[in-house]
């Protein structure tokens, strides 16, 4: 049996909508189901991943890997990592019922101290040329600007959802009328 989020979530609305949101702000995202299930993504490597994961020194405590592991995503909130990252998760609902989570991020809330991640470069031994273009290309979202685009992807996804929903209903419909139309017939 498909999860809530399968069955009345549209994955290729869905994912238009991900990526228009990505283009618009630069905000990586994800959408999984309630069992921690990828629907559909966004996503690039975060600067967890790509660098702090892979250094056996590092003990980065920001979700450095929602793709592989979902778990701790279920639960709306937002998570801040010890170099200053911001990853959000809300619950996409839709008649009180939990049809899985969002995912938003890596970003900043202001500009990154580079001189801070020039550092972390040279103590980890990371190309630091690299590294410093990676943190560049994180964007930063000033808090304000995040109240704003929270509501609005929470809106976006319900929509999506009561869509999914009216289609639903719209299928389960025409298999009845058809089952009408065949008992008529016999």
């Amino acid at each position: 049996m498909e999860s809530g989020a399968l069955r009345v979530l549209d994955k290729t609305s869905l994912q238009a909508f991900l990526d228009a949101f990505s283009a618009a702000t630069g905000i990586a995202s994800a959408v999984f189901d309630n069992g921690g299930n990828l629907l559909a993504s966004r996503l690039q490597p975060t600067l967890c991943e790509r660098f702090y994961g892979s250094s056996p020194a590092c003990h980065c405590r920001a979700l450095c890997s929602a793709a592989s592991d979902a778990e701790p995503l279920l639960e709306q909130g937002d998570s801040l990592c010890s170099h200053g990252l911001i990853t959000f998760t809300l619950p996409l609902q839709h008649a009180g019922e939990k049809l899985g989570t969002l995912l938003l991020g890596q970003i900043f809330t202001s500009p990154p101290d580079l001189d801070h991640f020039q550092r972390e470069a040279r103590q980890h031994n990371f190309d630091e040329q690299v590294f410093l273009e990676a943190v560049q290309l994180i964007p930063v979202i000033p808090d304000a600007d995040i109240a704003r685009i929270l509501p609005l992807v929470t809106t976006m996804t319900s929509l999506l959802a009561e869509l999914g929903v009216g289609k639903q209903r719209a299928q389960q419909v025409e298999q009845e009328l058809q089952k009408t139309v065949q008992s008529m017939e016999a």
